[in-house]
């Protein structure tokens, strides 16, 4: 492997450019031994699924533990928010919902295996953007699930605090829909440019999130959107999760409403 820049870096792992093969991959090194079961679970999905809008696997190797992923110019939705030459740079609403449509396109794949797999960690930081075509691909299954039934939160409890569906942080049943809770987190977050919860402790977050008033249990939504979009992103973090839709419902409703503008 002949490795060429630092792409990027996070809790568990550093991504560099590098050429494999005689292919220009991504090539991710995970940190820290004990990682090694993560490494192993996130190999065996990403070798098990195929979508265009889901980052694909070319290899990879147990010392030093590493994956060799396809390489996505662009950057995270994370960096194009929120490292960019503006300190807060929301897109426009007709480039999010064809992020959307994208996400929710991948999301219906995966929820719709048997068994289906739940991603648990959707957020911008994992939204990866084509630098060319601003097509969005879903990356990092280092905590998903593949599940057939539902789940206690404790099973199901990872992730990043501030994306994460309410279910989660009490103790009821949890499923696939924590998904797409974290999708409206994430829409909400691409139309404001605002981090949801930013510099939140992550009890007081829990404690926010589980309240009954949508006005203080959720970020505030930006007030140019249209209605068809607040009303999406309102049913889909909605408190009570089996009144969240499926993303094959998120997806039939984003193509029609895309396909009519």
């Amino acid at each position: 492997v002949q490795v060429f820049e630092k792409l990027g870096s996070g809790g568990h792992s550093t991504v560099y450019s590098a050429k494999w093969n005689e292919r220009q991959v991504a090539l991710k090194i995970m940190h820290d031994e004990s990682d090694r079961m993560t490494l192993q679970s996130e190999i065996e999905i990403m070798r098990a699924v195929n979508h265009p809008s889901i980052v694909k696997i070319y290899g990879a190797c147990s010392s030093p533990m590493c994956l060799m992923l396809q390489i996505v110019h662009g950057g995270s939705l994370h960096e194009v928010l929120h490292c960019s030459t503006a300190a807060e740079a929301p897109l426009a609403e007709t480039q999010t919902l064809r992020i959307a449509r994208d996400i929710s396109s991948a999301m219906t794949y995966l929820h719709e295996l048997n068994p289906k797999i739940i991603h648990r960690d959707l957020k911008p930081q994992n939204v990866l953007i084509e630098q060319d075509t601003l097509r969005a691909l879903l990356s990092d299954f280092g905590v998903s699930r593949a599940v057939r039934t539902s789940l206690s939160p404790s099973s199901l409890g990872a992730g990043t605090v501030n994306y994460m569906a309410p279910e989660l942080f009490d103790d009821g049943r949890a499923d696939e829909k924590v998904d797409v809770y974290s999708f409206a987190m994430i829409l909400c977050e691409t139309l404001s440019g605002k981090q949801p919860w930013k510099g939140i402790q992550p009890v007081r977050i829990a404690s926010t999130i589980l309240g009954d008033s949508e006005a203080t249990s959720r970020p505030p939504l930006p007030p140019n959107v249209s209605e068809f979009t607040t009303e999406l992103i309102r049913a889909c973090w909605h408190r009570d999760s089996e009144r969240r839709p499926a993303f094959r419902e998120i997806l039939t409703a984003l193509d029609r409403h895309i396909s009519d503008a």
